[in-house]
């Protein structure tokens, strides 16, 4: 509801345009979910010839300077090892609560690095805070103890920021859709509520076991 998923587009475009001969991944859990949230709505709409040229067989937007924007999906665990090769300069999960802590780790620790003196590599997220990933994804952006939109470093220098989106910033929605947050209001289940109303990472902690396929 916060416009997360069409920052995430906007961003590795904007990326993709500004520098040359760059590896961008767009990742979601399954390629039903890429087709349904970035091809069909937004991408295929901005990404037109002579700006893109899409490949439908290996899933890729490559621009005229050379840049190319891989959309990934990694259904099984072992998924994320289909990146393997090639410097990734930036990495986008959506929905980052339904990867594995193993997924977002290897693309961190094995898969992003910089061939180019000028760019340094990095991983963007967004997600609802519910799904059985909720509680290592809280464990290492720490949005209860952080202050939000802070850039702080970890142990070994690494430097990671959470920034908070809630419905309500998303003005253009609710412009559409006067009545989203009043669906949001009548779910259920009060913790699934507090989490996807009012973006509450304590809510579902301890609701989920983290198995994934």
């Amino acid at each position: 509801g916060g416009g997360k998923t069409w920052a995430i587009a906007a961003d590795a475009v904007s990326f993709a345009l500004r520098h040359k001969g760059v590896n961008i991944a767009i990742l979601r859990r399954t390629e039903g979910e890429l087709w349904d949230t970035f091809l069909r709505p937004l991408l295929f709409i901005w990404l037109r010839p002579p700006l893109a040229e899409w490949n439908g067989e290996h899933l890729t937007f490559t621009f005229h300077n050379g840049s190319v924007i891989q959309m990934a999906h990694a259904q099984h665990e072992l998924d994320i090892h289909k990146r393997d090769g090639p410097p990734w300069h930036r990495f986008y999960f959506d929905e980052l609560t339904q990867f594995t802590e193993y997924q977002y780790t290897y693309a961190v620790t094995k898969l992003l690095r910089s061939d180019k003196i000028h760019i340094v590599p990095q991983v963007k997220s967004a997600s609802n805070p519910w799904g059985p990933g909720v509680g290592w994804v809280k464990k290492r952006f720490l949005p209860h103890i952080r202050p939000a939109n802070e850039v702080w470093a970890d142990a070994d220098g690494n430097t990671r920021v959470f920034i908070p989106a809630r419905i309500t910033d998303n003005k253009k929605l609710l412009e559409a859709d006067p009545q989203a947050v009043n669906r949001l209001k009548s779910i259920v289940d009060p913790r699934m509520r507090r989490a996807y109303l009012d973006g509450s990472w304590d809510a579902a902690v301890g609701m989920f076991f983290e198995e994934f396929d």
